[in-house]
């Protein structure tokens, strides 16, 4: 539902109005606020296609559009602003006018057994148009039932697991088979060509298959070198049978190897540091880092000065071109695919780095970073033709994890045991208690007697995992040594005399 959430209708451009788009079907989206060209394709009867965004912004959203009958460039749209719109204005009247200037674009869309033909309509650079790195393309299927919305489903998922989800809202899962961070699986493109009239590219893909939504972004040249990114939305039905050959540019398997990274940890690998040479490795969610000055960077390092070194990849879902801004105190380096990216020092730093073209895929990063003298802190953000200025996403980052992120991951866990069974109660240590759980006092017993019944007090001190099973307190005694522990603690307790004593003392302090 990435193209429309809800549907505003459709209008027909007049003939011979705004250049090539006369004659076509534009579809209005409420739920986007944004109006589309659609590409038409019919196979064996069957009629499919995509659509494309028209480069305008509404006010509005989009539910009704009419021609001016006395100039038929001038398109009036309106809508209103009510349940799931994106717009930004409760109602407009948004006037669009055609000034002459062609939409380039894929004018026309088809499928084949063979994988796509993507025709403009102008011709395009050959070295940009061939480049197999200017592509990407995901697939998904929609659950179609007596439930709103869908999730999206990959095309692999057997009909005996889509029956669990025809009672439920799948909706609310989101992705069932695909990573959490994509709208779909990948579709693996192994070859690439500009046909001879260089406007229409054969995109050849391995599996093609019918599938309810596909997504197609590119990234390309024109011949006269504009730079054209756009996306198309298409649903496949049918495929044109297609004898075309063209030779593999990539194996299948070298595409399923690299997709394996998906499957890699969220995250960023961290190595720290201290002063003294103690280390320690941890995942972070995030690319960034905030030390109070008294405090350590981590519960095994003693506090002060210390370095930090961040790892892992940075996942881009389409080619865009992408610049990247560091914030912070002390020295940074940020690198990306083993180019130095942004370099400071200092305190209030912010740094933002060149734009630079990123291909759709995983790139390498290394942050190194050291503290300065107060405040260490630092956060990585981020921003693209098609996403503003923020922070790296977790659903970004992957890295692999190994033997001492899992070593050190152990320790944690066994540092949280100690603290949930509160071990120092009772044992006493010389060990600096960083964390506040490790400080935690035992269950107080004064004024038991006033607080909790005797006959409960026997039946927790007998076997306490019948009462909360998650208790951490063990059962030590039977049932007869409970009721005599149980008849004592019940006399503990403070009369009305001793109530009043203690608040008049509490006052007279």
């Amino acid at each position: 539902m990435q193209a429309d959430n809800s549907g505003g209708g459709q209008v027909w451009v007049p003939e011979g109005a705004w250049g090539d788009l006369g004659g076509s079907l534009i579809h209005l989206s409420y739920g986007q606020s944004t109006a589309y060209t659609v590409l038409k394709d019919e196979v064996n009867g069957q009629v499919q296609g995509g659509v494309i965004a028209l480069p305008f912004k509404l006010m509005s959203s989009a539910m009704r559009a009419r021609f001016n009958p006395a100039n038929n460039n001038q398109l009036y749209i309106t809508g209103f602003k009510g349940w799931q719109t994106n717009a930004t204005l409760l109602s407009a009247i948004n006037r669009i006018t055609y000034k002459g200037q062609p939409f380039k674009r894929v004018s026309k869309l088809k499928a084949s057994t063979k994988g796509l033909y993507l025709t403009f309509n102008h011709t395009l650079d050959p070295t940009s148009a061939n480049n197999l790195q200017n592509y990407s393309i995901q697939r998904w299927n929609y659950l179609y039932s007596k439930q709103y919305g869908s999730a999206h489903f990959a095309t692999d998922i057997p009909e005996k697991e889509l029956e669990k989800y025809r009672n439920t809202e799948s909706k609310s899962v989101g992705r069932v088979g695909i990573p959490s961070n994509r709208s779909g699986e990948s579709v693996y493109i192994t070859a690439v060509k500009l046909l001879p009239d260089n406007k229409t590219v054969f995109l050849k893909i391995q599996d093609m298959k019918p599938v309810d939504q596909m997504k197609i972004d590119y990234s390309l040249l024109t011949s006269k070198g504009q730079e054209l990114s756009q996306t198309i939305y298409n649903t496949i039905y049918n495929l044109t049978a297609d004898s075309i050959e063209v030779a593999d540019m990539v194996s299948i398997d070298t595409l399923k190897e690299q997709e394996k990274r998906n499957a890699y940890d969220l995250g960023a690998k961290v190595e720290v540091i201290d002063e003294y040479g103690n280390q320690d490795t941890f995942k972070s969610r995030t690319l960034a880092l905030q030390v109070k000055d008294t405090d350590s960077v981590s519960p095994f390092l003693q506090p002060g000065s210390f370095s930090a070194t961040y790892t892992g990849y940075i996942q881009v879902a389409e080619k865009d071109r992408v610049t990247f801004q560091a914030r912070g105190n002390g020295q940074l380096t940020f690198e990306l695919n083993n180019k130095t990216l942004i370099n400071f020092n200092g305190n209030q730093q912010k740094v933002t780095s060149k734009v630079t073209s990123l291909n759709s895929g995983f790139h390498a990063y290394t942050i190194r970073y050291r503290s300065g003298n107060s405040h260490p802190r630092f956060l990585i953000l981020w921003n693209g033709n098609k996403f503003p200025l923020s922070p790296v996403s977790p659903l970004s980052l992957r890295f692999l994890s190994d033997g001492a992120i899992k070593k050190a991951q152990i320790m944690r866990d066994q540092r949280s045991f100690v603290a949930e069974k509160r071990c120092f109660n009772c044992h006493s240590t010389e060990i600096e208690l960083n964390m506040p759980e490790l400080q935690q006092d035992s269950p107080s017993l004064d004024n038991i007697g006033s607080r909790i019944k005797q006959a409960w007090m026997a039946k927790w001190i007998a076997n306490p995992q019948t009462l909360r099973h998650q208790t951490n307190m063990p059962k030590l005694v039977n049932n007869n040594e409970a009721a005599h522990i149980a008849a004592y603690l019940a006399t503990k307790v403070t009369s009305p005399l001793q109530k009043q004593c203690k608040v008049i003392k509490a006052i007279n302090y």
